[in-house]
């Protein structure tokens, strides 16, 4: 008798394994998510032994006009795109057309960085892994924000400016840039646009309801704007929305997919490529590389061991399982994806916002109830829930600058940015634009000595600048050095690699 109750309660553990969460208790928590991190609107997606057994939708996709997401509604994917990117680059070693040890310069001859010796040995995983010396984000002042007035051959030219940081292949340093070398990596050796390659290759053969850059015009009638909270009220994000044109930045970051699309992208890598992707490239992809830290936090809640970035996936260990993941963020935009290949089991959340919390409670919620059926429940809203700064009023800074406000007016010339030119505005006060990248306007707010703090014209625009004006005898100026109010003293940014030298 004890055996056949031994047996019932483990046949109930089985049935509540394979069940997952409750459907109505992951509405209430995306539900709540979209209220607490003011988020529009969200799609939940979760497979499970090459099934769909859930796809939800929750909110809007389009404020102004009260249009719902629906499931063939299209999110912007930001850094989740690079699980396609490097799906495709795996497509072309299985032809044998390259090798993930080979040197990049083999393939793109003008690559350099500033360090010779990394140059030399500089291989498409090394590309790949974020172990390249340099600084976290090293590159994305040539991205973002959009639009971007780089090429990605310039992209490539740029990154010889960057003096490295930490020892090649010491540590993880996060780079999109890289991912659009990839992306030019795809196009260079296929033959093809890095979108053709993509979608003809990869995308199409499975399937999938996604895109690689452009959005066709068809397509934009079900696609999500994106949002950020503004003095109370969701603000769309003009320089994010989906377009017709192809990002500078999408292999990085620039696919743009559905709830379906996302059902079929995680059912095929589950399914071991689903006879496009060969299961060996699978493996291949979501092997690390990389040493991650593992937080405390993951620790005691996840049961944490071990964390490593591969091929554009992450790779940890969570409540005993690996799990193989990756975020996404372009403002406006939030995606997650979690797959866990032992139980065949996928979960993505795409939204329209630009908080990252609401993606998170909602895909934790969903893998703790997957992985974690018996443990107590938590309240995941609470725990990513954090006190938010309340942006207090435009600072009010005398004009306390040592030169009349006519003696930094000019053109300003960096060796890889380009041109930024100071101007006198209607206003009266002085204004600051970049030649390359249009949406870096703004409004020049005296604070002491030589020193002015740019305020965006465009409040979508990330963190303010502090501009610190270089001066010469006789009242001259001779350069300008930038730097962002969101860097920590000390913390290295594209800004440290430019000096811009007064041209006139």
């Amino acid at each position: 008798m004890r055996h056949v109750l031994l047996l019932s309660l483990l046949l109930v553990a089985l049935q509540l394994q394979a069940a997952g969460p409750d459907e109505q208790a992951i509405d209430s928590i995306a539900g709540r998510a979209l209220v607490a991190f003011d988020v529009p609107g969200m799609v939940v997606v979760v497979v499970k032994d090459g099934e769909t057994v859930l796809l939800k939708t929750y909110g809007l996709r389009d404020v102004e006009h009260a249009l719902p997401v629906t499931p063939h509604t299209y999110f912007r994917l930001g850094s989740t795109s690079k699980a396609f990117t490097t799906a495709a680059l795996a497509l072309l070693v299985q032809e044998g057309k390259l090798n993930w040890e080979d040197r990049l310069t083999k393939y793109l001859p003008e690559f350099r960085l500033h360090d010779e010796g990394a140059t030399q040995a500089f291989s498409i995983r090394d590309m790949l892994t974020h172990r390249s010396g340099l600084w976290s984000g090293a590159g994305d002042y040539m991205l973002w924000p959009e639009p971007s007035g780089f090429t990605p051959a310039e992209v490539i030219a740029n990154m010889r400016h960057f003096r490295p940081v930490t020892p090649f292949r010491s540590s993880y340093a996060y780079s999109n840039a890289f991912y659009v070398m990839a992306g030019e990596l795809v196009a260079r050796i296929s033959g093809m646009t890095y979108q053709a390659f993509v979608e003809a290759e990869l995308i199409k053969p499975l399937g999938v309801a996604c895109f690689a850059g452009a959005v066709p015009e068809e397509a934009m009638a079900d696609a999500a704007e994106p949002y950020v909270p503004y003095q109370g009220a969701p603000l769309r994000v003009d320089r994010n929305r989906l377009t017709t044109q192809t990002p500078v930045m999408v292999a990085a970051g620039g696919i743009a997919c559905n709830g379906e699309g996302m059902a079929r992208w995680m059912k095929a890598l589950l399914a071991g490529g689903k006879g496009v992707l060969a299961p060996e490239s699978i493996a291949e992809l979501w092997t690390g590389v990389t040493p991650l830290p593992v937080s405390a936090r993951e620790k005691e809640r996840d049961g944490t061991t071990r964390r490593a970035y591969a091929l554009g996936w992450r790779i940890s260990d969570v409540k005993g399982y690996e799990t193989v993941s990756h975020t996404g963020m372009l403002l406006g935009f939030q995606s997650q994806v979690v797959l866990v290949p032992a139980r065949g089991l996928g979960i993505a959340v795409l939204s329209n916002g630009t908080s990252t919390r609401a993606r998170s409670a909602v895909s934790q919620a969903l893998l703790m109830g997957w992985l974690a059926p018996d443990e107590a429940p938590r309240n995941w809203i609470a725990e990513y829930t954090a006190a938010s700064a309340v942006p207090g009023a435009e600072p009010q800074l005398p004009n306390t600058v040592e030169l009349p406000l006519e003696a930094y007016r000019g053109n300003y010339v960096d060796d890889w940015f380009g041109t930024v030119t100071v101007t006198m505005r209607e206003d009266g006060a002085l204004g600051l634009a970049s030649t390359r990248m249009p949406a870096m306007t703004g409004k020049m707010l005296p604070r002491s000595g030589h020193e002015f703090l740019v305020k965006w014209d465009d409040p979508t625009v990330d963190a303010d600048f502090i501009a610190r004006f270089e001066p010469g005898v006789n009242g001259s100026i001779l350069g300008l050095r930038l730097a962002s109010t969101a860097h920590s003293p000390g913390q290295a940014s594209d800004l440290d690699a430019m000096h811009f030298v007064r041209a006139d």
